[in-house]
């Protein structure tokens, strides 16, 4: 990847061209870094469904309410952590 002048403008297609060059070289790194994110993703939802009672109109108890915690806190640490590793992987 070559380094830009902050004067020049951004070109698409070349951008494209080199991140599609830098995956065909290495797939699996970002493959398995998708693989892994989408199940720390499902893992974080399964224990929020596991908390709510798998949405029944249930009062939570206090196990409850810290499963949910849990889960919504993991979820956004995953989310940022999967949207930042692909923004800096492309």
């Amino acid at each position: 990847m070559t380094d830009t002048p902050s004067s020049s403008r951004l070109h698409v297609l070349k951008a494209v061209e080199d991140g599609w060059n830098a995956f065909t070289k290495a797939p699996w790194p970002f493959i398995l870094y998708t693989l892994l994110v989408g199940v720390l993703s499902l893992i974080f939802q399964a224990i929020g469904n596991a908390a709510t009672g798998g949405g029944s109109n249930t009062t939570l108890g206090i196990g409850g309410v810290i499963l949910t915690i849990v889960a919504v806190v993991g979820s956004w640490i995953v989310s940022l952590w999967g949207v930042t590793g692909m923004v800096r992987g492309s």
